[in-house]
């Protein structure tokens, strides 16, 4: 391929003249400007744009790995990471690791090793100053306890022996709101429908709740606990074993548990809000579109983005090869 110098002696002028005519610069006439990009035409030149980025924005890109960019988290967190970004001009490559194409993703540590090392590996090979680590859903990552050459930040997930730069979901503090909401309302016998056992936010959701009512002398049973997957289907079946039990109240660990719970009531001629006092977390698009509405705490994703983004901009800018700042961000509570 034809190289920028080629391309200026073959029109008899200076690299600089070229740029500047491929970049629009009014400071060429038009006859030299349309010889330039005839040749361009003809010779079929194209200008390394990467190149370019890294002479005139030193430490100006940042690579993205998401995960899975269909998750349900995902497509907000990196329009935070964006927003900030374009604000402040960097530039961004993305690479989806697209875990979902494996089904048993979550449990195969080899196939998201290698789906990480591939990612860096293609980010490293094209110049990037630094890589945020969007993940599917929070938990401890394992994948980057070496050191890298850029500076690496994990959004909506922690790390694991290595200490870097996270920024996450608040469990603990959005779930106390989520309790004494319940609480405010006059419920004290009250089930929770929980994600699965050896999930960092079922871990989280699970003890803060317990904590809650046990500060307000309430008594827990186990047996009103239930740790299921994160499905309908499955809130579905826990609520047939709850409902059992004579509770007034329900926290479901996420919308979809809670969507369950209301077919229940639906098919056993029950009503939520009036037979049964329904809650849920995340805030996704189904908790809006049951009746009634579910009251739910709303993820802070774009908050997630845009502070990750931040610890990057920041790291940059220090010369810092890593950093050990987290936060965790709270939720919103959203009554229905």
């Amino acid at each position: 391929m034809i190289t920028l110098k080629e391309l200026a002696d073959r029109c008899g002028v200076s690299t600089a003249t070229v740029s500047n005519a491929i970049n629009g610069k009014s400071n060429i006439s038009e006859s030299t400007k349309m010889r330039i990009l005839q040749m361009i035409e003809e010779t079929g030149y194209k200008p390394n744009f990467m190149a370019r980025n890294l002479r005139v924005n030193s430490k100006r890109t940042i690579g993205l790995i998401i995960e899975e960019l269909s998750a349900f988290t995902s497509p907000a967190i990196i329009e935070g990471i964006m927003r900030y970004f374009e604000a402040q001009k960097y530039e961004t490559i993305l690479y989806n690791m697209r875990v979902y194409s494996n089904l048993n993703w979550m449990d195969d540590e080899k196939f998201l090793q290698s789906g990480v090392n591939n990612a860096v590996d293609e980010l490293l090979s094209k110049q990037v100053n630094g890589i945020i680590h969007v993940a599917e859903h929070s938990r401890k990552l394992k994948y980057y306890n070496h050191i890298l050459p850029v500076p690496v930040v994990i959004s909506y997930a922690y790390t694991d022996e290595r200490k870097l730069p996270y920024v996450s979901i608040d469990d603990e503090t959005s779930t106390v709101k989520m309790a004494e909401y319940i609480l405010s309302k006059g419920h004290t016998k009250i089930a929770m429908i929980c994600g699965l056992n050896d999930n960092l936010h079922a871990q989280k959701r699970y003890n803060s709740f317990k904590r809650v009512l046990k500060e307000h002398n309430i008594h827990f049973d186990e047996d009103l606990c239930v740790f299921v997957n994160w499905t309908r289907d499955a809130g579905k079946e826990a609520a047939a074993k709850v409902l059992k039990k004579g509770v007034t109240a329900v926290f479901c660990h996420n919308d979809f548990l809670a969507a369950g719970v209301y077919d229940y009531l639906y098919e056993h001629n029950m009503q939520p809000g009036k037979d049964l006092f329904v809650t849920g977390f995340d805030d996704h698009i189904v908790s809006s579109y049951l009746h009634p509405g579910i009251t739910t705490m709303k993820l802070p994703l774009l908050e997630i983005g845009r502070k990750s983004a931040e610890l990057m901009d920041n790291l940059l800018k220090s010369d810092a090869k890593y950093g050990i700042e987290g936060f965790e961000i709270p939720c919103e509570l959203i009554a229905r």
